[in-house]
């Protein structure tokens, strides 16, 4: 009897310590299992190039040119290289300007070169010739040097202005009778780049100067040439300059027509800390209230006499806010507003 009793006690004991059996999970027939995430395909640029020409050339954003991007971000360097070279091949303009943008890491492959000199020769766009001749001229290489000298007097007058600042910028590699055909160029901006060239080369201002007396087209980028240079004489001849234009109005009847950068370009040597506040202040207050200049000089003066003197200039703008000649009054309250919005 005890024995039974001692097995059934312990048979008791060991039942209640064995945990339970997990549950079978209970299939549901209508549950349909999440399908497999299939990996994004690779975007492919080729079936995008046709869409390039639906974009406006103005830079505003655009769902095909972002999606082209990205297509080439994912590719390899040298199979992007291969596939934009590819582009300057194509019908468009708006492609081939795209494929030359894009080309700016490339612009030293050397094996580009006949492509752009095609591109100079054949095409009439305004955007294809100003990429295709900045590449030429940022390689830096002798044969694209000539290429470059070649084509550039044939590029229309809108091209040349708006890659002039890539010709002043890179310049050392190209021949110097180039450089010195440069100051017969028909586009003003052409000739005042070439003189800023040479004033930097011979380190005279002397030309830049003749050139702002004569008032000759260029005269006003002759005049920013003249802050943009290192010369150490930039203030004095700025000053000379406009002392000699302030005695033709004690000779001369009719008003005196100075051009209107002469006071930005004091504005740009006082912001380079090669004019102090007051020798600069001084000029243009000079500019500004002499009656017998024309009204774009005065008027170009109190916009900069507000960046210069700031809200020391404040008395000298607000004697000139009702001033009879318009375009004055109008710049003076002008450059007080931008004054009194400023915080103290």
């Amino acid at each position: 009897m005890r024995k039974v009793l001692l097995t059934a006690l312990f048979s008791f004991l060991f039942a209640c310590r064995t945990p339970d059996p997990a549950p079978e999970p209970v299939s549901d027939p209508d549950k349909t299992p999440a399908p497999e995430v299939a990996a994004t395909p690779r975007p492919d640029p080729l079936r995008m190039i046709p869409l390039l020409d639906q974009c406006p050339r103005d830079s505003t954003p655009c769902k095909p040119i972002n999606d082209m991007d990205q297509a080439l971000r994912a590719m390899p360097r040298q199979e992007r290289f291969a596939l934009l070279k590819q582009l300057l091949d194509h019908s468009t303009a708006p492609v081939q300007s795209y494929a030359l943008t894009r080309l700016y890491p490339h612009r030293h492959r050397t094996d580009l070169l006949p492509r752009l000199e095609q591109l100079m020769s054949a095409s009439t766009d305004a955007a294809v010739l100003k990429m295709a001749a900045i590449l030429l001229l940022l390689q830096d290489t002798g044969q694209a040097a000539t290429a470059f000298c070649r084509h550039f007097g044939n590029l229309p007058r809108e091209v040349k202005q708006s890659m002039i600042w890539a010709l002043r910028m890179n310049y050392a590699h190209l021949p110097l009778p180039f450089l010195e055909s440069l100051k017969e160029d028909p586009v003003p901006l052409v000739r005042a780049a070439a003189l800023e060239i040479e004033a930097v080369h011979l380190t005279d201002l002397e030309a830049l100067s003749e050139c702002i007396r004569q008032l000759r087209p260029e005269a006003g980028s002759c005049a920013l040439a003249i802050a943009r240079t290192s010369n150490a004489r930039a203030r004095e001849v700025m000053e000379t300059l406009a002392a000699h234009f302030e005695d033709l109005t004690r000779t001369q009847k009719r008003l005196v027509r100075i051009p209107p950068e002469l006071a930005t370009a004091v504005e740009l040597l006082h912001g380079q800390k090669r004019m102090d506040k007051a020798a600069a202040t001084e000029l243009l207050v000079r500019l500004l209230g002499n009656r017998r200049l024309e009204d774009e000089i005065r008027a170009q003066a109190a916009l900069s006499l507000g960046v210069v003197g700031g809200r020391d200039a404040l008395p000298v703008l607000s004697r000139h806010r009702k001033d009879s000649r318009k375009k004055v009054g109008y710049a003076a309250r002008r450059a007080m507003y931008f004054l009194e919005r400023e915080p103290e």
